[in-house]
């Protein structure tokens, strides 16, 4: 055991111990739940692993993700079409099936290798202790009333009275429940699982979906960073440093858990200290910004972040989906990352290298989940899907056009047929509130756009730049021209390559 692990050990211990002063006695209810995402991690671990071959830790925060979506829909599913009672022994036992079907596969079709336990050490103290911080700060105003906490609420305790999928609606309109309301379900199925109470799971789902969605964005970032590293030090030699790709991951884990936009930057701070502020600021505020601030009648906006749901307390479908839709970015990076493993190989078109990709497969599966979760993730991350997979096509067919257009549209189709099979169980009873999508009729106002989206639009332009400078200095794709020479991955062209191996 290394030193790194034992002092990732030794910090685990001491937050466990800190859940008695914290918490008082509901620090039973926070272990069980602790607990239970190590076992459901261990449990679909082979899984992970196949589909995150080239994280360090083989993916193991995202397991415990993918373990609480395929368990809980498995359930979901099973019930929706009267097969099974949605009690606490079948949850049990659906999940105890799944974990040893995980593990047949790993130990027959997929080669687990080993992964660095210091890497995964580290992310799960990181998960314990941003955990632990949002439980803590959670019990400051534990009390379910006001903006969608009580509807929240109700759906759980509905469906916690309930054996039937759905439940009957919470409001004994004779019907059952007719919304997007599996982020409430998923929240009672590992109630059910951890023999726990609604009173406190209610808070413990939303404080999970926090600490995921810090522990998440630092593992993709950091494998992203750590990749950049890697490459450099190829070409230009040197030691390889952990200190860019954990900066560049806390970093990420924060803006995605912790941050907001710049509205109370500007509004909070910068005129609050120039007293041009009539009143002190009130955090809302950064959410009831477009239409309310001046007032505009037509133009009323909405504009949550996920920072502020935490905050907040709802636990209403866009927050508990948080942690999938950030598992569905992570099998996204997964599958550039294995499609661009090898720059110089020349891949050849077949259809079943196109349809049977580990990860865009999970991803449909993902997306037709997001019907019954949240249905704007479904439109939103059905294209991001598809620029995912023209990304791959451009890289692994060298840009070639018959062959990339077949594979953006054989696999966007393959995605939306899986994600609508998948979202068949929901679809099937529920009466869509959906009228059609037409154009807008009112905008609004720029400089308000550019207080909420202008600072993540520079960033992801600098980005964007910072790549493409990058990628013309050094890693020109294989079969590009440069001055009528052929440029290979490493930079050098043809002719030098001859040259060299000649001399």
């Amino acid at each position: 055991m290394s030193k790194k692990t034992t002092v990732s050990g030794i910090l685990l211990v001491l937050l466990v111990l800190a859940t008695t002063p914290l918490l008082g006695t509901d620090n039973v209810s926070f272990l069980k739940w602790w607990l239970m995402t190590l076992v459901l991690g261990i449990g679909f671990y082979p899984a992970a692993a196949a589909l995150f071959p080239r994280f360090h830790d083989r993916g193991w925060m995202f397991s415990k993700v993918l373990g609480i979506v395929v368990s809980g829909f498995a359930v979901f599913a099973l019930g929706s079409f009267g097969l099974v009672p949605f009690t606490a022994p079948v949850c049990l036992i659906t999940v105890g099936v799944l974990i040893l079907a995980s593990w047949i596969f790993g130990c027959f079709k997929v080669r687990v290798h080993a992964p660095e336990i210091d890497f995964l050490m580290m992310e799960e103290v990181l998960f314990f202790a941003f955990f632990l911080l949002w439980t803590y700060l959670a019990g400051f105003h534990p009390e379910a009333h006001g903006t969608e906490k009580f509807m929240d609420y109700g759906f759980m305790k509905a469906m916690m009275r309930s054996t039937a999928v759905p439940a009957e609606d919470l409001w004994y309109s004779g019907s059952s429940i007719n919304y997007y309301y599996g982020g409430q379900f998923y929240a009672v199925f590992l109630t059910k699982i951890t023999f726990t109470d609604v009173k406190q799971t209610y808070h413990l789902m939303r404080t999970m979906v926090a600490s995921f969605a810090f522990v998440l964005p630092f593992s993709i970032t950091y494998h992203l960073a750590e990749s950049r590293a890697c490459h450099r030090i190829r070409k230009e030699g040197g030691n390889k440093s952990q200190i860019a790709p954990v900066l560049g991951g806390l970093l990420s884990g924060g803006a995605v858990s912790l941050a907001g936009n710049m509205h109370y930057v500007i509004y909070g701070c910068i005129r609050q200290w120039l007293g041009l502020n009539e009143s002190a600021y009130w955090f809302p505020s950064s959410t009831r910004y477009i239409g309310y601030d001046p007032l505009v009648e037509n133009d009323r906006t909405i504009h949550e972040f996920p920072s502020y749901s935490f905050v907040l307390g709802d636990l209403h479908a866009h927050v508990v989906n948080v942690m999938f839709v950030l598992l569905v970015l992570g099998l996204l990076y997964s599958y550039v990352k294995n499609t661009c493993r090898d720059p110089e190989k020349e891949w050849k078109w077949s259809l079943k290298d196109v349809l049977f990709q580990p990860q865009i497969i999970a991803a449909g599966f993902l997306i037709g989940v997001f019907h019954w979760s949240n249905y704007w993730d479904f439109v939103i991350y059905f294209v991001v899907i598809a620029g995912f997979s023209l990304y791959g096509a451009l890289y692994r067919y060298h840009a070639r056009a018959k062959e990339t257009i077949g594979t953006v549209l054989l696999q966007a189709a393959e995605v939306f047929a899986i994600g609508t099979i998948v979202a068949l169980p929901f679809t099937m009873k529920f009466e869509t509130m959906v009228s059609g999508v037409g154009i807008a009729k009112h905008h609004s106002m720029l400089y308000q756009l550019a207080i909420l989206w202008g600072l993540p639009t520079v960033l992801v332009v600098l980005f964007i730049a910072a790549v493409l400078l990058a990628w013309r200095k050094n890693c020109h794709l294989p079969g590009m021209e440069r001055q009528g020479q052929i440029v290979l991955a490493d930079g050098k062209t043809q002719e030098e390559v001859e040259e060299q191996a000649v001399a």
